[in-house]
């Protein structure tokens, strides 16, 4: 198996794509046959949440593993494979895996663990993930890392938006990631300081690369965090200006550059000055930089993430349409803008990559959805799309209605039908019973108040109580 180290930073990937919107099979006055209003009824495994393995493998319809049909005998040629495992923290393990075509994410996560030290129950919070810049796949157990890698560029076919060159040159890579399935309340039980050590790399991975929506002051407490885990206590004669130019970039995610995004910089302090101040103020938290002291930092940034509601997402890459005015409607059939989608255990929410900002989100008990297939199953340029109806004020019985395109929304549909059925399941939240969820406000709770929803650079539609459609 080829692999090639990941890159530091993996920019969510973007292309100007011109879409079909063959809709008309779908209405809200639809109802599902039990009653669930806008609720899917397409059922998956959770552990495949990035990719509907249906037709690319053997079908699998529960969340332990096994196969809804026996699996097939596996061919042993003996032949063994070089592979490496990717950890977070930018370090990799390379192991000789016998059998290696053959060989499951089950079999290669149990040699990890032996190789590079990692207790047996690394794998209830990680899981091997195939990723690349444009797709990124969380496999379950009995998967062969080989044989999905095989069949990569029919993945990409399907669920991405680049064309064949950009297909051609991708190549994914095994990295060990964290389960989405993971209930944040498990992860704060789990005290392994290896394990931690790789979630606190995790959570750093995804606020420098813009995935974790955060106020600009707590990026700058973060990257000072991150600085000093890195590099140790600020020493003037080490740490230099070239030090913190060299390294600003690992610390911040590109939009804080901009200038609306490094809006609480003065105009006299550029970033690096305003990482070296961070810098130096976490380091007068204490006289010596210890081990004990380096962790307990992790744990501070790690504290800081679990906090955060759309902590622990899988992402996903689509567009919306803007908003426009009638006038300009008049010339244009509208102008998409592309989103990040993220979807955890909790609820979804939508990113705007360009300045990293949620534009709504939505815990499942606040919201109804459709999935919709192509209007034209042939046509590469007819897109599904993934619905979104929740109830911007509770006072009102119209709801609105949001609808994001994407060769990944069958990917999302089925990550949010498992992530509602295990709510269900451990009866936390009544969302998926014989009766349509509950709607109610999408407003986020106080402890995210800097994630406010910014509903008016979206293209909404109301639905009224009477079924009809206004956009």
């Amino acid at each position: 198996m080829s692999v090639h180290r990941i890159n530091n930073k993996v920019q969510p990937h973007s292309e100007e794509v011109y879409l079909s919107r063959d809709v008309t099979n779908r209405h809200p006055d639809n109802e599902s046959d039990d009653g669930t209003f806008y609720s899917s009824k397409q059922t998956m495994s959770l552990e495949l949440e990035s990719a509907n393995f249906d037709e690319e493998t053997e079908k699998y319809d529960n969340d332990d593993g096994n196969a809804s049909s026996p699996p097939k005998p596996r061919q042993h040629d003996n032949a063994a494979l070089e592979m490496c495992v990717y950890l977070m923290d930018n370090t990799g393990v390379q192991l000789t895996v016998e059998d290696g075509r053959n060989a499951t994410a089950a079999e290669i996560l149990e040699m990890l663990e032996e190789e590079s030290g990692l207790p047996e129950e690394t794998n209830c919070l990680f899981a091997l993930w195939l990723v690349s810049p444009l797709l990124e796949l969380q496999l379950k157990p009995h998967h062969s890392p080989f044989h999905v890698t095989i069949q990569w560029d029919e993945l990409l076919q399907k669920y991405s938006t680049a064309d064949d060159d950009e297909i051609e040159r991708d190549e994914p890579v095994l990295t060990l990631r964290r389960r989405v399935s993971v209930p944040r309340s498990y992860e704060r039980t789990e005290r392994h300081p290896l394990l931690r050590r790789l979630l606190y790399y995790e959570a750093v991975y995804n606020v420098a690369n813009g995935r974790y929506p955060i106020e600009s002051e707590d990026y700058h407490r973060l990257a000072g965090i991150q600085i000093t885990v890195e590099h140790g206590k600020y020493d003037a004669k080490t740490h230099d200006e070239k030090f913190y130019k060299d390294n600003v970039d690992d610390c911040y995610p590109e939009h804080v550059f901009s200038k609306s995004g490094w809006s609480s910089c003065t105009s006299k302090q550029s970033p690096h000055t305003s990482l070296l101040h961070h810098h130096q103020q976490v380091s007068t938290r204490f006289n010596e930089f210890t081990e004990p002291v380096k962790y307990q930092l992790m744990m501070d940034y790690l504290e800081f993430c679990w906090t955060l509601p759309h902590y622990g997402c899988a992402f996903f890459h689509g567009q919306t349409e803007k908003p426009m005015n009638a006038f300009l409607a008049s010339f244009t059939n509208g102008v998409d803008i592309d989103v990040l989608i993220g979807i955890n255990r909790d609820g979804i929410y939508v990113i705007d990559p360009a300045d990293v900002s949620i534009l709504v989100g939505l815990l499942y008990k606040e919201l109804s959805w459709e999935f919709s297939p192509p209007g034209d199953e042939t046509n590469r340029n007819c897109i599904p799309c993934l619905f979104l109806q929740f109830r911007e004020d509770p006072k009102k019985q119209s709801t609105r209605l949001l609808q994001i395109f994407s060769r990944q929304a069958r990917m999302m549909d089925a990550l949010i039908e498992s992530c509602v059925n295990q709510l269900t399941d451990s009866n936390t939240d009544d969302v998926n019973g014989s009766a349509a969820p509950e709607i109610v406000s999408c407003t986020l709770k106080p402890s995210s108040s800097c994630m406010s929803n910014k509903l008016d650079k979206l293209a909404l539609s109301t639905v009224t109580p009477s079924g009809i459609i206004s956009i």
